[in-house]
């Protein structure tokens, strides 16, 4: 036979963490619960998702063993004692997830789970990846591999990881933001979500005195392995985190933490044998599924890729000017989910023509986009992209823009107008002067 309990509250401060404030609750009989109810009506207020379970046959024969025929106590046995002990330490973790939990919510975190951190699922899978070179011009990953793969040489005696999501798509966003990823167009979400990841850790070692750190995509942690082993969702063969009613349009954070807390556990993958997001790939950077080839990915060489991008690649680009969201358009968990509620990634009014992203300077580039996403490509990179999108265009009203960005002082920049014109010449006939003018670096 066992008692239920139901909190009543989610205050976190309705419940003493320390065991001096609390009475046991693994060694008392119903009346005594009930008279111990009345003393300490706080310690009964709970996270609503705590339950407690105690077993009333084990707390009787305690109390039979706590008194002999004689009426004489009896000291406590060993085997009582520890079990008392860990009952409460399982109490006060089943305690301490609930008002994390509670308070990345009130965040503003969309969801929220809780994880072990221990050996990590697709570490082996990570080492291969790396070997193979497929994330090569990305040195700060391999230059991480050691504390990407242990979690502990971040934070020495982590035992858990509180990994929260916050959504930026969809949305109903101006037409003129197409050509850039969903999660590119409002502010920068480092700058949005990273302010709120320290109150959560600093809000978990104080309550529970242990050690934590916050951490995003910039930290040296696989977040998706560790967002999919708490829960959060699976990883998908896009290799991106899906949730079910939740899809992938979402950010992860991270906070480790010494604290020892009750994990959610995976889900798992409902992929199926759905293969949308391989075969609509642009550059089918796919090698396999749950493998990207990302020196193939449109988002690596929309952003983080320096200089001239290959031949090879520039017609695939299309109308992608930032980033590239088509193998997460077509994924069917994306199809149905609720639109995304954080402000301050949405767009601030409609992006500027191609035209006058190609002509921007550096001054006018950082006054535009300093404290968003698109600023990691940085002015040359942005006008470069600008030019090969207006060349996959074929618009032949573009061809003025882009012959003046044939002196353009960043040679990818000029290398890329030239591209482009004579895309534009393949298109509509001969252009004026020579496209390869002023292009070499």
């Amino acid at each position: 036979m066992e008692i239920l309990f139901w909190p009543r509250s989610t205050s976190p401060m309705n419940f003493p963490l320390s065991p001096e404030s609390s009475p046991s609750l693994s060694c008392v009989s119903p009346r005594s619960l009930r008279s111990a109810r009345k003393r300490w009506p706080m310690n009964f207020r709970m996270c609503r998702s705590a339950r407690f379970r105690i077993g009333i046959e084990d707390s009787r024969g305690a109390l039979r063993r706590k008194n002999d025929a004689t009426g004489i106590p009896n000291p406590p046995e060993r085997g009582l004692r520890s079990h008392v002990t860990m009952r409460h330490m399982q109490l006060t973790a089943l305690a301490l997830t609930g008002i994390v939990k509670a308070r990345a919510l009130e965040l503003g975190f969309d969801r929220v789970a809780v994880g072990h951190v221990g050996a990590l699922q697709h570490a082996a899978e990570f080492q291969r990846w790396l070997d193979a070179g497929y994330g090569e011009g990305m040195d700060w990953i391999e230059e991480t591999r050691a504390e990407r793969l242990e979690p502990a040489r971040l934070l020495p005696g982590v035992r858990s990881a509180v990994v929260v999501a916050l959504h930026y798509g969809p949305r109903a966003d101006d037409p003129s933001w197409e050509a850039v990823s969903r999660y590119a167009r409002g502010a920068d979400y480092h700058e949005v979500m990273r302010p709120r990841l320290h109150v959560l850790r600093d809000f978990l070692s104080e309550t529970a005195g242990a050690g934590c750190r916050a951490s995003l995509d910039t930290s040296a942690v696989l977040e998706r392995d560790l967002a999919a082993s708490a829960g959060l969702g699976w990883i998908g063969k896009n290799t991106n985190l899906i949730a079910p009613r939740a899809g992938s349009y979402f950010f992860i954070g991270t906070v480790l933490t010494t604290a020892e807390l009750v994990p959610d556990g995976p889900v798992a993958d409902h992929c199926g044998t759905c293969t949308a997001c391989l075969e609509a790939c642009p550059t089918d950077a796919f090698v396999a599924p749950w493998v990207l080839d990302a020196r193939r990915c449109l988002a690596y060489l929309t952003i983080e890729h320096r200089g001239d991008v290959p031949d090879a690649w520039k017609p695939h680009m299309r109308d992608w000017l930032f980033g590239c969201d088509v193998c997460q358009d077509v994924c069917p968990w994306n199809r149905k989910v609720p639109l995304a509620r954080e402000p301050a990634l949405a767009p601030h009014g409609p992006l500027e023509s191609l035209e006058v992203l190609l002509a921007m300077d550096d001054a006018t580039f950082r006054a535009r986009f300093r404290g968003t996403a698109i600023f990691r490509a940085k002015r040359a990179g942005l006008a470069r992209n600008a030019a090969l999108v207006l060349g996959n265009r074929g618009d032949g009203a573009a061809e003025p823009a882009l012959r003046r960005a044939l002196d353009d002082p960043d040679p990818g920049v000029r290398a890329a107008a030239a591209w482009a014109l004579a895309r534009l010449e393949a298109t509509h006939g001969a252009v004026s002067g020579d496209p390869g003018a002023g292009a070499s670096g």
